[in-house]
């Protein structure tokens, strides 16, 4: 996800990507994938997870798309995708990637 985010031009090292639920608590089996996707300087940007869920297509990582929502609230901006991906094995997992404000 990381290198994907990367290779997007004007986005290299802008944003950090951290694994959630299951996988960040430990859990000895996994349902589905959550990342949390930050930007480290602050700004906010409306486009970053368009061109990921893009990217992540057309590699084939992402299979199948549920929803994708953005909100603009008082305490921040929020871009949420819900999908399905390919994982190793050829299993596909169901996917959801959050952005919101580092803060």
């Amino acid at each position: 996800m990381v290198n994907a985010i990367h290779s997007i031009e004007d986005y290299s090292g802008a944003y950090e990507a951290t694994p959630c639920g299951s996988y960040r608590r430990l859990k000895e089996t996994c349902g589905d994938v959550d990342i949390l996707i930050t930007r480290l300087d602050g700004k906010r940007d409306a486009n970053i997870l368009t061109l990921l869920i893009q990217k992540l297509s057309n590699e084939k990582f992402l299979v199948d798309h549920l929803t994708h929502s953005w909100q603009s609230q008082s305490t921040g901006q929020r871009d949420t995708y819900m999908g399905v991906c390919s994982v190793q094995g050829g299993k596909n997992r169901r996917i959801d990637i959050k952005i919101y404000p580092r803060e």
